[in-house]
């Protein structure tokens, strides 16, 4: 797509990077996506073309550029108020540390490794479109990171919660059918059985200690 033909509608996506590859790459990824995609080589490019936008829904730009970095674009476009509040995404190589970035101040909710990885791509921009992730004006980055934390915490101890309560009543049954064996019931049999269960407790206490419990996880015990 021709970055000066490209029509400009509220839900496009921007992406920065003076790699054609690069760019060519990112554009393959996000055809799926729903909104029209504006490509830009440069910094300066991007500015231009922020200027004939009424809306763009997420900045995706790369971090390392030569004429003008990712950092100062980011920057200068959230210098414009229609974008003030516009997600951004930084394209980044393995030389740059995500989590030191300059920039996580100007917006940035997001990065991603380049050379992209076309699934985790689509993944985060689809995301980011679909719940219309927005920051509060001069949102402090620090909250942002803490909420996006948080959101991670929960959804790790509620997926473990329930393997747990599924492996706690896969045991109790285990139980019940040594006890109807009686005596006959093999030893290292109930040695094994209580092994795994005194496991599952010490990482239930450890996951409760974890987070809390948060609330509506529930473990049996």
């Amino acid at each position: 797509m021709n970055s000066v033909n490209a029509t400009m509608t509220s839900g496009s996506i921007l992406v920065v990077d003076e790699d054609i590859e690069s760019l060519n790459s990112i554009e393959a990824a996000l055809q799926d996506t729903g909104g029209p995609i504006l490509r830009a080589r440069s910094g300066s490019m991007a500015l231009q073309l922020a200027t004939e936008c009424d809306e763009l829904a997420v900045l995706l730009i790369a971090a390392s550029m030569s004429s003008m970095s990712g950092f100062e674009c980011a920057e200068r476009l959230r210098e414009c108020p229609r974008f003030s509040t516009t997600p951004i995404v930084f394209v980044t190589n393995t030389t740059v540390d995500p989590r030191g970035f300059r920039g996580s101040q100007h917006g940035v909710v997001d990065h991603i490794l380049s050379p992209v990885d076309p699934l985790e791509l689509r993944s985060k921009i689809s995301a980011l479109l679909g719940r219309g992730v927005q920051l509060e004006p001069h949102a402090d980055p620090d909250q942002v990171q803490f909420a996006k934390l948080e959101k991670s915490a929960k959804a790790f101890t509620h997926e473990v919660g329930n393997l747990l309560n599924n492996m706690y009543l896969q045991a109790q049954l285990l139980e019940r059918l040594m006890l109807k064996e009686g005596a006959g019931a093999d030893p290292s049999k109930r040695a094994r059985l209580q092994l795994i269960m005194g496991e599952m407790q010490r990482l239930t206490t450890l996951l409760t200690e974890f987070q809390g419990p948060w609330p509506g996880l529930e473990l049996r015990h």
